[in-house]
């Protein structure tokens, strides 16, 4: 990932400092679960700006919607037009941050902030939910998830979560029926009312379950 600080709040920190909190973003995926290999490449500061390829940037704009606190685009896979070309297909990602939300509204630090309110928005956790749908992953209903919507009605810190817990929000898909093989681990978190596997589950030796 790079970063390209034009148009930052007045209460953005330094490029340095803006790495190292994305590094923590990353650290809220489990690796060994989600499969999300991201760090920061070098050097980080750019002025690349939104550009359609394969160069994965952080980036301030203004979406004219001040409810919008950031927004997705991935390449060369574009959902708002259709164009998808399978799993793991994404090569680049660019995350870009709403900067007309207010001026301290940002929350940059590399402690949790004390509420989850439109004033004190986690850049990190903002920045984590985001990188989810890089890698393909949409909404869920669960407040405990990185990928639930509403920012300010999360029920927990996301960065208080064990790497089992954070495991377990990965994979978190609504789905009515799935079937077929998958060639790695996974982790399933349902509600047990509704969760039911018929015919036969099948677990290599080297996967769990």
């Amino acid at each position: 990932m790079h970063y390209n600080s034009t148009d930052a709040p007045n209460n953005a920190p330094s490029s340095s400092t803006i790495a190292s909190l994305a590094s923590t973003a990353y650290g809220l995926w489990a690796d060994t679960y989600s499969f999300l290999t991201i760090q920061n490449d070098s050097p980080f500061a750019t002025e690349e700006e939104g550009v359609d390829d394969d160069f994965s940037v952080i980036l301030w704009h203004d979406p004219y919607n001040t409810n919008q606190l950031a927004e997705t685009h991935t390449y060369p896979n574009d959902l708002d037009n259709s164009t998808f070309y399978g799993p793991n297909s994404n090569q680049g990602v660019d995350v870009w941050f709403n900067y007309n939300i207010g001026t301290s509204a940002w929350y940059f630090n590399q402690t949790p902030p004390a509420s989850r309110t439109s004033s004190q928005i986690d850049f990190v956790e903002i920045l984590a939910h985001e990188l989810g749908h890089g890698i393909g992953l949409q909404h869920v209903t669960n407040s405990n998830s990185i990928m639930y919507p509403a920012y300010s009605k999360g029920s927990v810190p996301l960065r208080n979560q064990s790497d089992g817990d954070l495991a377990g929000r990965v994979y978190q898909h609504t789905v009515s029926n799935l079937s077929g093989t998958f060639a790695h681990s996974m982790v399933f978190s349902a509600n047990t009312s509704s969760f039911a596997i018929s015919d036969n589950l099948a677990v290599p030796s080297e996967c769990t379950f």
